[in-house]
């Protein structure tokens, strides 16, 4: 997959919709990341950190809603392995946020190397440092 595939795929126009859709009604993300691992089948794992997914325990249910708002049960069954909620400081958030920024679109970021584990294929759509809470929305 190359820049320019993940911005002619629908399918990665839907998945930017869910994080834009999302951060509108919630509140940024510090990430919003799809992963293909190699045991994966092929399917992307949707991995979101932001300060509204620590502070709310239907976190990972609202994103799971939102994904499935926006993307077909075909595209959902076919392409999304599975949907991840990180804390802030969990490592791969940290490290992506240290070493990368993207906020406004779609980064094809290849095989992602963290600390000698292999998160396989990444497509970057938010890796920024989270607001401070006072600032972040809640809801």
């Amino acid at each position: 997959m190359t820049t320019t595939d993940a911005i002619i795929d629908p399918f990665f126009t839907k998945i930017r919709d869910v994080e834009r859709t999302l951060a509108k009604e919630k509140g940024g993300f510090a990430l919003f990341v799809l992963l293909m691992p190699e045991d994966a089948g092929g399917k992307w794992d949707v991995v979101v950190s932001a300060p509204w997914t620590e502070e709310n325990p239907r976190a990972l249910q609202e994103v799971v809603n939102g994904v499935n708002a926006k993307l077909t049960a075909d595209e959902v069954r076919e392409r999304i392995a599975r949907v991840i909620t990180l804390k802030l400081n969990h490592p791969l958030v940290t490290t992506l946020n240290e070493r990368v920024r993207c906020e406004t679109g779609t980064m094809n970021a290849g095989d992602l190397v963290i600390g000698g584990h292999n998160f396989g294929r990444a497509c970057l759509l938010v890796s920024k440092a989270p607001e401070p809470r006072s600032r972040a929305r809640r809801n």
